[in-house]
Formats: structure tokens, C-alpha cells, sequence
């Protein structure tokens, strides 16, 4: 039950000597792609919606030679949670605990015959 993920599609850009954020723009682009493309769930600061925890699912973008110094991404997150819980099961403990259930109740229901319990001709095993 709930709800789906919530998805959001964003528009960035890395500019040239842009006076805000240090370092050049190969280095820039660098971490941005790396950021995008780790494995592992990140924060995400909005300007406007604040912060997220969020992982990419897809990303693109451009570098355009009349822009010199302009490279626009194109992102789309999905916010980051827990998995759903889903009871885990041991196949193997399963088994042990039927076929342990399976011999008890075999095993009442014959009346202990096969250690000889019941008396012959009576429909026991090995009956005259």
C-alpha cells in the first residue's frame, strides 16, 4: 500500500567564470556527472522546495559551441526511501519446519504403529 515515489524533472546549467560556484568548468561538469551517477541516494538542494533525498534516474546534456562556456543538464530524480517492507523468508527453515510437521502428523495418525503400537491383524503394519 501508499503511494508512488514522487519524480521531479529539473533544468541546470554550469557557466564558464560563473562568479558563484569555484573551480573550472571541466571540473565542474566532473562532479555534476559523478554526483548524477553514484549508486548511492544524495541531498538534493532546491532553491525553492528545499532540501530532498533523491536518486537520478536519468540525466543528459548539452554543450553547445555557440554558447562557449554554457552547458545545460537535463535531470529527472526520484525521491529516496526505504524499501517497502517485505518479510523476508527462509526457504530452507520453511522446509525443515513442514516436513517436522508432516512426520508428527503422520506419525499421530497411525497410532505409533510402526512402533508397534498396534497389534497385529488390527491394521498395522506386518499384519497376519
Amino acid at each position: 500500500m501508499g503511494r508512488e515515489a514522487v519524480r521531479w524533472n529539473f533544468n541546470g546549467y554550469l557557466i564558464l567564470r560563473d562568479k558563484g560556484i569555484g573551480g573550472n568548468l571541466l571540473s565542474q561538469i566532473a562532479s555534476l556527472l559523478a554526483a548524477l551517477e553514484a549508486d548511492e541516494a544524495g541531498m538534493l538542494m532546491h532553491p525553492t522546495l528545499g532540501a530532498m533525498l533523491v536518486m537520478c534516474e536519468r540525466y543528459s546534456y548539452s554543450d553547445k559551441r555557440t554558447a562557449g562556456g554554457y552547458v545545460e543538464f537535463d535531470m529527472q530524480f526520484v525521491e529516496a526511501g526505504s524499501p517497502a517492507m517485505v518479510p523476508s523468508m527462509d526457504a530452507g527453515a520453511n522446509l525443515t519446519d513442514s516436513a517436522g510437521a508432516a512426520e508428527s502428523s503422520a506419525s499421530s495418525s497411525m497410532g505409533g504403529v510402526l512402533s508397534g503400537g498396534a497389534p497385529m491383524g488390527q491394521g498395522g503394519i506386518g499384519h497376519a
